[in-house]
């Protein structure tokens, strides 16, 4: 028998691209060789590589094989509050943009990445939510507003002030004060800010004492003739060693001093950090981590930040 014949062989598959170097079928992971734009698509599968014929139609995710796990919940911002403690980044939303706290059904899929299916009947308590968030009042009082409601307005009136007092910020990073913001209003909005400020800015001056201290140590690399993965993909590398994580590369870019830049995908949200592009060393992981980040490899960094999303302790530091 010719096995050559039986590798060779390709097969059909209808799959959700998310961005990046990888798509993810139902049991197992491909490579991209080209990527296309977000969405459903029809990919012809040759061993471990897929490439995207065309756009397909939403499937009926309720009918695929192995019944992925249904989530409900409330939609700000293309965020998924499923309860007063978990919030989901929710890919391939319908171009027409729903309005927030609209009632959301999703899947997930076995990735781990949270696909929309469809919105869901409105009742008192998203229109309650609307009128508060215009008045500028809180939710202190009213009744009948679910958990993941509540949490999702107090994302809202955290995402106002952000942009008036121009502090980026992730509901990743935020959900443990939803809640008390959604009963205390602008005052606790602003606290929970100005405090996500001053740990950012904490950890970027580790960083550069970090960055400082190590001074000596990049200079004796620019003194090297070759960095030893220069040689190779420095994509194709990265993209490997994240691919037992569940983190998704989406770029990297070769940085001074054998440096690389490296942003990945991962539990919905977007992350960049900066390694060293020979080992893969994290030099600044791009959250708060306490100056522990060269303690790290590349691959056990999505770890890291699972269990700092887990005890609602997440703070980006870079974007």
């Amino acid at each position: 028998m010719d096995y050559r014949k039986f590798l060779n062989q390709s097969s059909i598959e209808v799959l959700p691209y998310l961005g990046g170097t990888r798509v993810d079928a139902l049991r197992r992971r491909l490579r991209v060789a080209d990527s296309v734009e977000k969405g459903w698509w029809r990919f012809e599968v040759q061993g471990r590589d897929a490439r995207a014929l065309r756009r397909e139609p939403v499937p009926d995710l309720s009918q695929l094989p192995g019944q992925l796990p249904v989530l409900h919940g409330h939609l700000v911002d293309g965020y998924l509050f499923v309860s007063g403690r978990q919030v989901e980044t929710v890919h391939l939303l319908p171009e027409e943009q729903a309005a927030d706290f609209s009632p959301c059904t999703a899947r997930r899929w076995p990735s781990g990445d949270v696909l929309f299916e469809s919105l869901a009947f409105e009742q008192d308590a998203e229109t309650a939510c609307r009128a508060a968030l215009a008045h500028e009042s809180t939710l202190a009082g009213t009744k009948s507003i679910p958990a993941s409601c509540r949490a999702a307005f107090g994302y809202a009136v955290l995402k106002q002030q952000s942009a008036q007092l121009t502090i980026a910020l992730s509901p990743r990073e935020v959900i443990g004060a939803c809640a008390e913001v959604a009963e205390q209003g602008l005052s606790a909005a602003r606290r929970v800010l100005y405090r996500l400020q001053q740990m950012r800015l904490d950890e970027r001056r580790r960083v550069q004492a970090r960055r400082l201290q190590s001074a000596w140590h990049a200079e004796a690399r620019v003194n090297r003739r070759q960095p030893r993965r220069a040689q190779y993909d420095l994509a194709e590398t990265v993209g490997a060693a994240l691919d037992n994580t569940g983190a998704v590369l989406l770029t990297t870019r070769r940085l001074e001093n054998a440096m690389a830049e490296v942003c990945f995908r991962f539990m919905g949200e977007q992350f960049i950090c900066v390694v060293d592009a020979d080992s893969l060393q994290v030099f600044d992981a791009g959250i708060c981590l306490d100056g522990q980040d060269k303690a790290l490899n590349l691959d056990c960094l999505p770890a890291v930040i699972r269990e700092a999303i887990e005890d609602n302790a997440l703070y980006i530091t870079r974007r």
